[in-house]
């Protein structure tokens, strides 16, 4: 899943620079909320059809019903992640695919190593070497030959 994700970050953000590019190209402004409403609204309309597709959309409706407290819980993560998606489409529109990716990777690497820590699990030799190489990886990269154009984006 993690490829997977990285794989979503390589296609789905260079579009959206594209995008906002041939928008410009036009005099049209494309902002951080234009993107985060159209994929919010796309994802939405997907996941719904899905769900009327397989079945699922009653049985969450008998849990929730079963189970009134999962729905102030269902709102504080909807709010929690709508905030999540205004600073990454903000920060996608006005820095670029790059910076999305580079942040949401060490956030989330950081999520996985403070529940390491906070539930006292341990990793093993590679997975610290693979750690190791997240955290490296912007400081390498700026030694390399061409490094510094990173910056200019």
């Amino acid at each position: 899943f993690v490829l997977l994700a990285l794989f979503c970050d390589g296609v789905y953000g260079p579009y959206q620079n594209k995008i906002k590019t041939k928008a410009k190209a036009v005099g049209v402004s494309i902002t951080g909320y234009h993107n985060m409403f159209n994929m919010n609204l796309w994802q939405g309309v997907f996941a719904l059809g899905f769900c009327l597709y397989s079945g699922e959309l009653p049985k969450v409706m008998e849990f929730v019903t079963r189970n009134p407290a999962v729905f102030t819980d269902l709102v504080k993560f909807g709010v929690a992640m709508a905030m999540g998606n205004i600073f990454i489409f903000q920060m996608q529109s006005s820095f670029g695919a790059l910076t999305v990716t580079k942040t949401t990777t060490v956030r989330k690497l950081i999520s996985v190593l403070f529940s390491v820590y906070y539930f006292g699990h341990s990793l093993q030799p590679m997975q610290w070497a693979g750690v190791a190489m997240v955290f490296a990886s912007e400081p390498v990269a700026k030694l390399l030959p061409g490094g510094d154009k990173a910056k200019a984006h």
